[in-house]
C-alpha cells in the first residue's frame, strides 16, 4: 500500500492564504500609514484666497498641493446603516460607507 504524502499541498495552500493575508494587511497598513494631510482643499483658503495657518494647514491650497487618496478595496462597497435607518450621517462625505446607489 502506497503512503499518500499531501504535506506539499497543505503547504503550497498555507503559503497562498498566507501570502493573500499579507498583501490584504499590506494595504491595509498603506492606507492608514499615509495620513490624510492635504488630501482636501482647505475651505477657508477656497473661499478668501487666503488662510491663516499658511504652510501648517492640514488642507491642500490648490490642485497642485493635492495628494491623492489611496483607499482600501471595500471602501463604499456596503450601504452606511445611519443612512439606511433613515437618519442622517454625522461624516457626510469623510463615511467609509455608501449613501447612495449612485456612489
Amino acid at each position: 500500500m502506497k503512503k499518500i504524502n499531501n504535506n506539499s499541498a497543505n503547504l503550497q495552500l498555507g503559503v497562498q492564504v498566507s501570502s493573500d493575508w499579507r498583501r490584504e494587511k499590506a494595504i491595509e497598513l498603506d492606507v492608514y500609514n499615509q495620513g490624510m494631510a492635504k488630501t482636501e482643499l482647505c475651505d477657508t483658503w477656497e473661499e478668501i484666497g487666503s488662510c491663516p495657518y499658511g504652510e501648517h494647514c492640514q488642507f491642500a491650497h490648490g490642485i497642485t498641493e493635492l495628494r491623492p487618496v489611496i483607499r482600501h478595496p471595500r471602501y463604499k462597497t456596503q450601504a452606511c446603516r445611519m443612512v439606511l435607518a433613515g437618519q442622517i450621517c454625522p461624516y457626510g462625505h469623510r463615511c467609509h460607507f455608501r449613501h447612495s446607489l449612485t456612489e
